[in-house]
């Protein structure tokens, strides 16, 4: 069900703010002081559950059905702990399941592959989806989860013809993507309706589980629209609902930063959140927050504790993006960043990682190849504005400057969804 927007939307879309300086302050620690000291946590009732699968399987190893239960009670700990490796003991139980019903079973492909989804593994999930297509069971399910998967894999037409073989307006998880493709569509008042008829929809009906998906997602798109406020308050829901929730107060910690120019008081936040020392979206923040403050030496400890722990973690597919940019642009090994890369675009091939990988050979002095690949693949397949910038450098240092011009003109509309960074680079096209 987790198909998570992503707070890099939400990042890119609010830090403008920090341009205006009449903003009054949103983020007040005392809404949430109570909770920092809420460590993600396992509860007790789901800890008593994998203790039990995992005795019964003790006593009967060769069971798949007792390897399903404790794959699906690991992976519904990962939900709340946030615990990656409970998430590969999920992913290894799923793959003996499947192997033993030789792959006859649609629910547990399915549920592999929600599993391969959250480990960024598609091309994996898109494999197993097809194999519970042929089945036939549980086929609208199935069907569902690929068009999260075609998404990522920018098979933009396949994941469309899904949507409208698929439409339901009363099937609460056809809205969820409905809503998902007006995103991507740029329809982003449209997205936020139809996720807020998603909330509506989980709260009348006491599942606490999705109200929170829904919530969480909400915060993320009302930043992207521009609406702090009601950004701020989605994040606080979200913690009434789990006090332990990383991904609401790491989107609080990020108004603090962004909206109320007061990055003391993000790293403040960020710091006392449980574990933040090994979570590496925290460490990517905080990174970012000691770049406004002028602290290189920071930064790179946090950047360095970043590779560390994508490492140590066995993380390198999930965040194989940010560690080729950090690579690139703090450390510049060109070459290990673009392997990186071209890894990215041989495992989804969009507009994004194409962007990544023309950017990191812009870095690198290649500039031919950066240009080549910009024209061809990232300018007018995208609107977002950090790949339009990276075009317009890219293509004004190839002296291309009325192309170069073209894409400003298009980032002055779009100041909103940038940075003060990034907003001083477009005036300076």
């Amino acid at each position: 069900m987790r198909t998570r927007i992503g707070l890099a939307l939400f990042a890119i879309g609010i830090l403008i703010y920090t341009l205006t300086p009449k903003n009054d302050p949103i983020a007040d620690l005392q809404d949430i002081d109570t909770s920092l000291t809420n460590a993600p946590r396992t509860s007790a009732w789901l800890q008593e559950d994998i203790a039990f699968w995992q005795s019964k399987l003790d006593k009967s190893p060769g069971e798949f059905s007792y390897k399903a239960k404790l794959a699906g009670a690991y992976g519904l700990s990962f939900s709340k702990s946030g615990a990656f490796d409970e998430l590969f003991k999920a992913a290894s139980l799923w793959d003996q399941v499947n192997q033993q019903t030789h792959y006859k079973e649609a629910s547990f492909l399915r549920a592999a592959a929600k599993n391969a989804i959250s480990l960024h593994e598609f091309k994996k999930a898109e494999s197993l989806l097809l194999k519970a297509e042929k089945l036939g069971e549980g086929l609208t399910a199935t069907q569902l989860m690929q068009f999260d998967v075609a998404m990522e894999l920018a098979k933009y037409d396949q994941a469309e013809k899904l949507l409208e073989d698929l439409a339901d307006p009363s099937n609460v998880d056809y809205l969820i993507r409905l809503s998902k493709w007006n995103d991507y569509k740029g329809e982003l008042s449209e997205a936020i309706y139809l996720l807020e008829q998603v909330y509506d929809w989980a709260q009348q009906r006491k599942n606490e589980k999705l109200e929170f998906w829904a919530i969480t997602n909400l915060g993320d798109y009302y930043g992207h629209a521009g609406t702090i406020k009601k950004a701020y308050q989605a994040y606080l829901k979200a913690i009434r609902i789990d006090p332990s929730s990383v991904y609401a107060k790491k989107g609080i910690a990020y108004i603090a930063f962004a909206h109320d120019n007061q990055p003391k008081k993000a790293l403040q936040i960020i710091q006392s959140i449980k574990g933040y020392e090994t979570n590496p979206d925290l460490l990517l923040l905080s990174a970012d927050i000691y770049d406004h403050l002028g602290d290189s030496k920071k930064r790179l400890q946090q950047h360095n504790t970043f590779i560390e722990q994508v490492a140590s973690q066995g993380l390198e597919v999930l965040y194989r993006m940010p560690l080729a940019s950090i690579l690139a642009e703090e450390f510049q090994q060109y070459d290990t960043a673009l392997d990186l890369a071209r890894a990215e675009v041989a495992h989804r091939a969009t507009p994004e990682t194409y962007d990544l990988l023309a950017w990191i050979y812009y870095l690198s002095g290649d500039l031919d190849k950066a240009v080549a690949l910009t024209e061809n693949k990232v300018w007018g397949k995208s609107e977002e504005p950090v790949l339009l910038l990276h075009s317009a450098q890219i293509l004004k240092a190839a002296g291309k400057l009325s192309s170069a011009a073209k894409i400003k003109e298009e980032l002055l509309d779009a100041s909103f969804e940038l940075g003060p960074k990034s907003k001083r680079e477009v005036m300076s096209l």
